[in-house]
């Protein structure tokens, strides 16, 4: 695959070149790559704790006890037995 960077980006990578922390243009693409995909995981996470916020602002929510882990556990267990897939989050 080949990439057409603008003279902006262009000149970016070759001042990261010359920090000498990086051997080549591609290990420096590759690592801002990685850093989107990090970015774009970190929105979902906190798409996800905001939604969870709401959710205890508005009371629903279940305290997690060890009673209800085991209750979740027999659950899951009887619905194995039964041919039935549990939800992969609550697997014995």
């Amino acid at each position: 695959m080949q990439i057409q960077l603008t003279p902006q980006i262009e000149s970016i990578v070759k001042e990261l070149l010359a920090t000498g922390d990086y051997h080549d243009q591609d290990e420096v693409i590759a690592e801002a790559i990685l850093l989107l995909e990090d970015e774009r995981k970190l929105r979902a996470l906190r798409a996800s704790l905001a939604e969870a916020e709401g959710e205890i602002a508005r009371g629903d929510y279940v305290l997690w006890t060890p009673e209800l882990r085991a209750e979740l556990g027999r659950e899951a267990r009887q619905m194995v037995n039964e041919g039935r897939k549990p939800h992969p989050d609550v697997c014995p």
